[in-house]
């Protein structure tokens, strides 16, 4: 039995199952923070509703940066959703899968494994850019929340310095 390419295939296959692992971490993250921006969405426009009900008047600013503040944590919401989104990625065909059986049945080790870790290499890299989409997405959701507590802490700020 030979073991040519078996470290390469080896690496190749630790990669693509740690390229799932991240990417079912991070559709895990996304739920989170969607769960997270929705129900600060709720809890802000109640409060709002609540307070806007009293009869007090407030600062144009705070009322501004309470608005702001719902926009980014709606923004969070939808950027955590795109992050949750199902990306496309490579995987063998049936009829490659077939091949194996029939027409490759009687191929040597090694090139058997050389043709399986190309077809975990294709996966891999279809994996890891649509990894990379997310990523991106549920970055700029965690930025957007992060803005939008900001922008409530200056709506509280502005309303307290206005009394």
């Amino acid at each position: 039995m030979s073991d040519q390419g078996s470290v390469y295939a080896a690496y190749i296959a630790r990669n693509l199952t740690n390229e799932r692992e991240r990417r079912t971490a991070l559709e895990a993250r996304a739920g989170t923070v969607t769960s997270t921006s929705a129900a600060l969405v709720a809890l802000v426009a109640t409060v709002g509703a609540w307070l806007g009900g009293s009869g007090r008047t407030y600062a144009t600013g705070t009322v501004a940066a309470v608005v702001v503040a719902l926009a980014l944590f709606i923004a969070s919401a939808l950027l955590a959703l795109v992050c949750g989104q199902l990306r496309p990625y490579q995987v063998p065909d049936p009829a490659t899968l077939q091949a194996f059986i029939t027409v490759s049945w009687t191929d040597t080790e090694v090139t058997a494994r050389n043709n399986a870790a190309w077809l975990d290499l294709d996966t891999l890299t279809t994996l890891r850019e649509g990894n990379g989409t997310k990523s991106r997405a549920l970055d700029w959701s965690l930025r957007a929340q992060l803005l939008a507590l900001a922008a409530l802490g200056v709506a509280v700020a502005w309303e307290l310095a206005s009394t």
